[in-house]
């Protein structure tokens, strides 16, 4: 049963960094499309917002499930080197607890303010032009979730397996 959900939920997490990735590239775009427009007098209308309400929430909230799985958020290990692999389990296990709840916090918390943005269709002004942003505040949600789903499914393979993930060195995914 866990190996369907750690493929789903590796799926899910691939394409919400692909994504974010592709919201990074078209911010590229657009913003080099809008100084080189600014330079001939044509800037383009809206590139603030949508670079700050779509592009930038995208890069930053859509793939921290992909890397959750991949275990590469920043971590200090200044003390947790010199403990012991069963202390450091438990570090681990309580640090991923914490992050659990923060993160299922997160996700709640989102989801009241998108559907409540959404209900109202929020919209932001540029210039003479209004933009509809509140399809942009489930961006959260959804990397929110599968960071929460991620966790949760570690936290089961590690209690499940004895302590740790199977095949895990601390990096990378379940396979």
């Amino acid at each position: 049963m866990r190996a369907p959900l750690q493929r789903l939920l590796q799926v899910a997490n691939a394409a919400t960094l692909a994504l974010g990735g592709m919201a990074a590239a078209l911010m590229m775009i657009h913003v080099t499309a809008d100084v080189v427009g600014k330079a001939v007098g044509a800037p383009v209308t809206g590139t603030l917002e949508i670079v700050s309400s779509y592009y930038m929430v995208a890069c930053i909230f859509l793939p921290i499930g992909w890397v959750q799985q991949q275990r590469s958020h920043l971590a200090v290990e200044l003390f947790a080197s010199h403990l012991s692999a069963r202390a450091n389990r438990l570090l681990t296990t309580f640090a991923d607890l914490a992050l659990l709840v923060f993160t299922s916090l997160l996700c709640a918390a989102a989801f009241t303010e998108a559907l409540e943005q959404s209900l109202v269709r929020e919209t932001s002004e540029a210039v003479a032009v209004r933009i509809e942003v509140w399809p942009s505040r489930w961006f959260p949600v959804l990397g929110a979730l599968c960071m929460s789903l991620t966790l949760l499914l570690q936290l089961a393979v590690r209690w499940s397996e004895g302590g740790q993930e199977p095949g895990s060195t601390g990096q990378g995914d379940w396979t």
